[in-house]
Order: structure tokens, then sequence, then C-alpha cells
């Protein structure tokens, strides 16, 4: 994690996206029988929506942990962009 005016640059092996615009990708499966899983939906978690005081627990040693809804509104698994209130930040 490096911080700059810019805000706090959140890096890692499964963290993609430009810098201070990072996020990690869920991706939905499906099991079509015989056969390799397929990625039907992916939602992409926005990480420039962690709270800051989330952030300064990580930085002093901490680490981070989100609840994410899974569906949408009418049921459907989440897909696109993912940011408040469809998940909920905490600091462990």
């Amino acid at each position: 994690m490096k911080s700059s005016p810019e805000g706090v640059d959140i890096t890692g092996p499964y963290i993609q996206g430009r810098p201070y615009r990072r996020f990690i990708y869920l991706s939905w499966l499906s099991d079509q029988g015989a056969g390799p899983l397929g990625m039907f939906r992916r939602a992409k978690i926005a990480l420039d929506t962690v709270p800051q005081d989330v952030l300064e627990h990580a930085r002093q040693g901490g680490t981070i942990a989100v609840q994410v809804q899974l569906t949408d509104p009418k049921g459907n698994p989440s897909c696109a962009t993912v940011g408040p209130p469809s998940v909920a930040w905490q600091a462990e």
C-alpha cells in the first residue's frame, strides 16, 4: 500500500487496474457438466471505496475484509462494478 496526494494505492497479486483505481474481480462460474468450469459473469469490487479508517488499520498491520451482496435486486448474480451499499468494508 502506497500513499500519495492522490490517495492510497493498494497492490497485490489479485489486484488489477490503474493506480488509485484498483479493483478485484469476483467471478461467477458455471458447471456445464462434463468439462471445465466456465465464467459467465464477474463483478468488479472497487478498492477506492475502502474507508480511510479501514485503510489506516491495514497500514498498521491489520487486515481488510469485505462483505459483498452476491445478488442484484432481481436475484441475479451481481455484476459490473460493485460498490457501497452492495459492499461493506471492515478492519480485522
